[in-house]
């Protein structure tokens, strides 16, 4: 298996590059990874086929089978584009989850199942460390293979931060409702 050169400025000094293919395509800062790739960047993992590396921007562009991990948050996308440094990109035909424990919620609110938000949609981007936006999508807490709720758009924005997201053109605001997510610290 390949391995590459020193880490990108994002990565500090956790920097793992792993794949069965690895060419330097013009300058020392832009590889193309084959097959079995394996990115290890602090916290973050990513698997994929393909994957474009430009070192000196802190990004990377993958396709086929791409797998993204990062803290207790997974996103599974037909392609991505991810910057190292700010943490964001975006996945295009993708799903994820994200564990939602440590995050103000009760466990016993969700019975004896993790308390984890899944979403999906056309592209998922990753806005910040809690919040994405979904277009052509949704999300849902519910495991059942039909679930009792979800969300579902052409645009949904959702986090775990107070305000209202600007680039939305219709905002449910249920903090007011019985909810058993309810979160003190976010009321208006």
């Amino acid at each position: 298996r390949a391995q590459s050169g020193p880490p990108g400025h994002g990565c500090g000094d956790k920097w793992n590059v792993q794949s069965d293919v690895f060419n330097r395509l013009g300058d020392t800062n832009h590889y193309l990874l084959l097959r079995n790739v394996l990115i290890e960047c602090n916290d973050v993992q990513l698997f994929a086929d393909e994957v474009e590396v430009f070192r000196d921007a802190d990004r990377a562009r993958g396709s086929g089978n791409v797998v993204f991990v990062s803290g207790t948050s997974r996103i599974s996308a037909d392609r991505m584009d991810f910057n190292f440094r700010t943490k964001t990109g975006t996945f295009y035909v993708a799903s994820g989850i994200a564990n939602l424990e440590g995050r103000g919620f009760q466990q016993s609110l969700f019975g004896t199942q993790e308390p984890d938000a899944y979403f999906w949609g056309d592209t998922i981007e990753k806005l910040g460390p809690k919040t994405y936006r979904i277009t052509r999508g949704g999300f849902t807490t519910c495991v059942q293979p039909t679930p009792r709720w979800e969300m579902v758009a052409n645009l949904v924005r959702f986090g775990f931060k107070p305000g209202p997201p600007l680039d939305a053109d219709l905002v449910f605001d249920v903090r007011c409702l019985p909810n058993p997510h309810f979160v003190d610290r976010l009321r208006p």
